[in-house]
């Protein structure tokens, strides 16, 4: 892995284990709301869970981090992530409420106290308290990186925006960095990682002080530049 990607000392990540990781799969997998593809619902171990357990490998996350998980949909990789790191607390958030309300009964069965869950979208939480209250942002289904990057930024000050990609990552970070720039981000790393099924990327983004006082505005008009703001995956 690219050692760049931790960004300094943290706290190794907890095992997950065969167990644990099976009855979050199960959940998912016979939940009453559409989680993950029809297709995938037999392979959610494999595909979704170990891909989850994998990114937590390659995070840096400190005792008493707060991070959140954005668009979480059906709660990953936020479960894994807060099983891995005990001593954080997670923030779920997604605009789907019956999938959201499917994410905390997983939570409370599997015993997750540090996670909350939240329902709302993105752009609604760019001007609340939420606002540069948070050390790090991990997303993996909220459209384009461009939309991730803008959708992410008013949550973090100096913390990392953790973007989950596939195999077109490196292309992506070189369309967004005038992006970049205009949002107070820098590419901080880039690391394809191993132990996935699907070829897995984490592109890794650090803000550079808190958003202007009128990024909700600002926000809106880069969303449209985007093509359309947040996707069907977005929180």
């Amino acid at each position: 892995m690219d050692e760049s990607l931790r960004g300094g000392a943290g706290s190794a990540p907890q095992p997950v284990s065969a167990t644990w990781a099976s009855e979050l799969a199960r959940l998912i997998a016979t939940a009453p709301v559409n989680l993950v593809s029809r297709r995938d619902r037999p392979d959610v171990l494999r595909v979704h869970v170990a891909e989850a357990i994998a990114v937590a490998h390659h995070l840096h996350v400190r005792e008493g981090d707060r991070w959140m998980d954005l668009g979480t949909g059906g709660g990953l990789p936020g479960l894994v992530l807060a099983a891995a790191f005990p001593s954080s607390t997670w923030t779920l958030v997604d605009s789907r409420a019956k999938k959201l309300s499917q994410v905390r009964h997983f939570a409370d069965v599997l015993g997750l106290s540090n996670v909350h869950t939240l329902h709302s979208r993105a752009e609604e939480l760019a001007a609340s308290p939420h606002v540069g209250a948070y050390d790090g942002v991990v997303s993996r289904a909220v459209g384009s990186l461009p939309q991730t990057a803008v959708l992410s930024r008013p949550f973090v000050t100096d913390g990392v925006v953790v973007a989950i990609r596939g195999p077109r990552a490196a292309n992506e970070v070189d369309a967004i960095r005038s992006l970049c720039a205009d949002l107070g981000l820098v590419v901080d790393a880039i690391s394809e990682i191993g132990g996935t099924i699907r070829p897995t990327w984490l592109v890794r983004l650090r803000g550079q002080g808190p958003v202007p006082a009128d990024f909700p505005r600002t926000q809106r008009a880069l969303l449209r530049a985007t093509r359309g703001g947040s996707s069907d995956g977005s929180a």
